[in-house]
């Protein structure tokens, strides 16, 4: 089956990186966690809402989850559907009966880069947030 490989990069951002380093890794990573994963919870909602409901099963399939394979120093974080629903996959890719429609995809390219900014404001947020607790 087809797979998805769309990706929001955050690299190269001078003001987190500076103040991700004056934090040790334990904290990066949880940091980094929570805030793709508040960045990725817009895109997931509205998948759902986008997502065509005959049971409403297959919107309520969709998760935010860590992403299973990751490169040594990279967290990722996707937006997908759970493995056992097929359905989903079928109305992403189309069928050889059925012809594609996709809401994924779509809802990707048009939130993408505002999932960025989401997660850039709370990865910020939550660096602040430790800093003041020590």
């Amino acid at each position: 089956m087809s797979k998805l490989n769309n990706a929001v990069y955050l690299t190269g951002v001078k003001e987190i990186d500076k103040k991700l380093a004056t934090l040790e890794q334990k904290l990066q990573k949880k940091v980094l966690r929570k805030a793709m994963r508040t960045g990725m919870k817009g895109i997931q909602s509205e998948i759902k809402a986008r997502m065509p409901k005959d049971t409403g099963a297959t919107a309520k399939g969709v998760k935010v989850r860590a992403a299973k394979k990751q490169k040594r120093g990279s967290i990722g974080i996707e937006v997908r559907s759970q493995d056992d629903n097929y359905i989903a996959k079928w109305l992403e890719f189309g069928t050889s009966k059925m012809a594609a429609r996709p809401t994924f995809r779509n809802v990707f390219d048009e939130m993408g880069d505002t999932a960025r900014q989401k997660t850039e404001q709370e990865i910020l947020k939550g660096i602040d947030d430790i800093t003041e607790a020590k």
